[in-house]
């Protein structure tokens, strides 16, 4: 009995880690939301030493709500930047958002300015599909201006130990956006 459970639970595990490897080889497919109903903008830091270039919102097709965005990162300073990692943030409705951290592929090179920043590729695979009337219908992505999302650089710090950070901008927007939408409900 007792290498029969034994047995059944390596079984279990095994077909669970062949699941989720295969998940993870799999390409994920996500769209670019209509800018009429999502819109996405970049904030203006002007004493951010990082530029966000070419940001699109992305939506997951599929179970489950997840979204993110693709974006390229430039050295906007006049000086060579060597990055450990860039924190990003992004805000919306009712103060939902996102945090998460871009590690740079080779911190001991530095970007040159007007560089683009090269950053670790995430190993589960993407593809961005065109948005189709099907896909569209299916999403519910019909109707009027449901949201603004704000993306912005948090935090980045560098490789000689310093650090630049705007989380005291990021908790603000975080904070507007939780005031507009609750104000924006108790008028209706």
């Amino acid at each position: 009995m007792y290498r029969r459970i034994v047995l059944l639970c390596l079984v279990c595990f095994w077909l669970c880690g062949t699941v989720w490897a295969q998940q993870l080889s799999e390409e994920r497919k996500f769209i670019v939301p209509p800018n009429d109903m999502y819109l996405l903008s970049v904030a203006s830091q002007a004493d951010c030493p990082i530029q966000i270039e070419n940001a699109k919102l992305l939506f997951f097709i599929g179970p489950g709500s997840n979204w993110g965005a693709s974006y390229r990162l430039r050295n906007a300073g006049t000086k060579p930047l060597s990055i450990r990692s860039i924190t990003l943030s992004m805000w919306g409705a009712q103060g939902v958002g996102l945090t998460w951290q871009e590690l740079t592929k080779e911190t001991e090179k530095a970007a040159l300015p007007g560089q683009l920043i090269a950053i670790k590729e995430d190993d589960r695979r993407i593809k961005v599909v065109p948005l189709t009337d099907e896909i569209r219908d299916k999403m519910k992505l019909r109707g009027p201006l449901h949201t603004v999302i704000v993306l912005m650089v948090e935090q980045v710090k560098f490789s000689d130990g310093s650090v630049y950070s705007d989380e005291r901008t990021s908790k603000a927007l975080q904070s507007y956006f939780q005031n507009v939408e609750f104000v924006g409900y108790k008028a209706k």
